[in-house]
């Protein structure tokens, strides 16, 4: 009695590794993949760059970019390079599991001959220069926190009882920083509709209607306030500012000066910046002035790091080369899934996920000059919306175009530009 209870005992935890065997091998090879291909043999360290996100908290001001500061002080009493970079190991590692089991929940969704290209799609997109490798490039910076509450987001709107977290995750992602508002915050409204489209149950759908409404009144709400007021919220000068952080141990000032007080690097382009400035500060207000304000400052900027734009541009030109192939069959299949629908709706939200990777990829390149962290941005919102109806349509006829495909091209030039593309890493920052 005492071994057939055992034997049962056996049975049902190899069952239980086996209902997760594909989450299980995902997530070994992204821990491998990370520190090997990524980290270059080295575990994980906050640098200098990112360890300022860690020490600030909301006692600094009710603004956006503080969340992740805040966390960490709520999980350390006491705050070094170190011990921030153990709470991000722990943190990062939690989110290569959930990332894991949401690659197994989509792979059990596959059908079985499609299986092992799905497994080749699902390494396109954990690895590569356009997703989750700058987790690991420049560890702990403030888009990790984004992403993590982007992927919480995006299971709990992919389950049917957790929906209603989409709501303070959406927020929190705004709080972490509310460039947000035109990259995740408006791809996951998207997703909510195009859930409750898919909805059959009426109750549910009203229910999940009534979420969505409650999601873009707080995540917008939330984003307008903060680029339209949180410069004023600011508890201290740039110079008291920079002293606290001095008292932190973080000695590098140059992302909040930019984000908090519209510093300029360059000596001798503050003049005419300021210029620029007040003249913007005469005519408009409001969000048109943050918008405004944001574009000039980002002019500056990129005129401060003129040396460096040749190598930028290399960057992004090589990674737009890779991932080129895959956005184009991503766009081919949403444009065949399209095809087969006769519902408007459903039409115009399969064109509406494509689209998101334009709009966002292009108001990087208008206000930022970190065009691989916003591609990446882009790429990851598409390859995610991609998933999305691959795991949520089960008539979907993604499955059978990737079957088509795949075999159309020799299975040696797949591998080869797997690993090409695998080991290809840019800096997020340029």
């Amino acid at each position: 009695m005492r071994t057939s209870k055992t034997n049962t005992e056996k049975n049902s935890r190899f069952l239980l590794i086996g209902n997760y065997h594909f989450a299980i091998l995902c997530f070994l090879f992204l821990i491998i993949y990370s520190i090997c291909i990524v980290g270059k043999g080295k575990l994980p360290q906050i640098n200098d760059l990112n360890y300022p996100f860690h020490v600030v908290d909301f006692s600094f001001g009710f603004c956006s970019k503080l969340l992740p500061g805040a966390i960490t002080n709520l999980f350390l009493p006491t705050i070094t390079k170190q011990s921030a970079s153990v709470l991000e190991t722990v943190f990062f590692i939690f989110f290569l599991l959930l990332l894991s089991v949401s690659m197994q929940k989509v792979f059990d969704k596959i059908p079985q001959k499609t299986k092992k290209i799905f497994i080749i799609i699902c390494f396109l997109f954990i690895t590569g220069p356009c997703t989750f490798g700058m987790l690991i490039s420049q560890f702990g910076m403030l888009d990790s926190y984004i992403i993590y509450f982007f992927l919480l987001a995006v299971m709990c709107i992919a389950s049917e009882n957790l929906v209603f977290l989409s709501i303070p995750l959406g927020i929190s992602i705004v709080f972490v920083h509310y460039s947000t508002l035109i990259s995740y915050i408006p791809f996951l409204a998207i997703l909510l509709t195009y859930r409750i489209f898919l909805c059959a149950d009426d109750k549910k759908k009203k229910v999940m209607c009534i979420i969505l409404v409650f999601f873009i009144l707080f995540s917008f709400g939330f984003g307008f306030y903060f680029a339209i007021f949180e410069k004023n919220n600011i508890s201290y000068s740039v110079e008291e500012f920079n002293e606290k952080l001095n008292s932190k141990g973080a000695t590098y000032h140059t992302y909040y000066e930019y984000a908090f007080y519209n510093v300029v690097d360059r000596q001798e382009d503050i003049t005419q910046y300021k210029i620029v400035e007040n003249r913007i500060n005469d005519l408009t207000s409001g969000f048109i002035n943050t918008f405004l304000l944001q574009f000039v400052t980002r002019y500056f900027m990129l005129i401060s790091s003129f040396k460096y734009l040749p190598m930028i541009h290399i960057q992004t030109a090589t990674a737009l080369l890779l991932i080129t192939p895959i956005i184009t069959l991503i766009l081919l299949s949403f444009h065949k899934e399209k095809k087969c629908t006769t519902k408007k709706m459903e039409r115009i939200l399969l064109s509406l996920f494509p689209f998101m990777f334009f709009f966002v990829f292009f108001f990087g390149v208008v206000f930022s000059s970190d065009l691989i962290r916003w591609l990446s941005h882009a790429y990851i919102i598409l390859f995610t919306a991609y998933l999305f109806v691959l795991y949520k349509k089960d008539a979907s006829i993604i499955p059978e175009y990737l079957f088509s495909v795949f075999h159309i091209f020799p299975k040696v030039f797949i591998l080869l530009f797997s690993a090409v593309y695998s080991l290809t890493i840019f800096d997020p920052y340029g």
